[in-house]
């Protein structure tokens, strides 16, 4: 009975330690409280670097250099999606490119977009070669609006908005499991199949 306790123990602690392994990082923009006004706000840029994501974008205007950290009473028309605070642009030309970048090649990522002026806002997810690996497009409004894409190591993703007004709230990445993962996940799901049955039989 001892004997199956350990084994059942080992099995459970094999699996939560591959699932942390594949953790998902969600990112509200909420940490802090921030300005409601782009003078006084700093690019994002690499501020969320110790997770391994990062912001880069067009150099100008400046309010596009990787977006702003901005609180809802910033009167872009709409409240956060979640918290107070989302990132904001605003940026007098279309076709403004901004890129989000992740250390740790990721499966899935998903980001909530808004904007008072409308318009048609596209994300492209990239692997570490330049492929083009998924593409989602929405019209968006003051309702927030999710974009989401998949496929196998994405290593960045590609926002294009077509108007000079908008804001993303709650970056989701789901990280690809490491093969050490998956072998972990096996070991300790056939584990508890293993303990499951004897219990059957028993």
């Amino acid at each position: 009975m001892a004997f199956v306790k350990s084994v059942f123990a080992l099995a459970a602690t094999t699996v939560l330690a591959a699932s942390a392994a594949s953790a998902a990082t969600t990112l509200n923009f909420d940490e802090q409280a921030e300005s409601s006004l782009f003078i006084y706000s700093t690019p994002l840029t690499e501020r969320y670097a110790p997770l391994g994501i990062t912001f880069s974008g067009t150099t100008t205007p400046q309010n596009t250099r990787g977006g702003y950290i901005l609180d809802q009473a910033s009167n872009f028309g709409f409240d956060a999606l979640s918290g107070t605070n989302f990132l904001a642009f605003n940026a007098p030309t279309t076709g403004n490119v901004e890129n989000i970048a992740f250390a740790t090649a990721s499966a899935f990522v998903s980001i909530w977009g808004a904007s008072s002026s409308g318009g048609t806002f596209t994300m492209n997810a990239y692997d570490a070669a330049g492929t083009l690996l998924d593409s989602a497009v929405a019209d968006f409004s003051t309702n927030w609006t999710q974009l989401s894409v998949a496929g196998n190591g994405i290593a960045r993703v590609e926002l294009i908005g077509n108007n000079d007004a908008y804001a993303y709230d709650d970056l989701h990445v789901s990280a690809v499991p490491e093969p050490s993962t998956w072998g972990m996940l096996l070991v300790g799901g056939g584990m508890l199949g293993w303990l499951a049955r004897r219990r059957h039989n028993a």
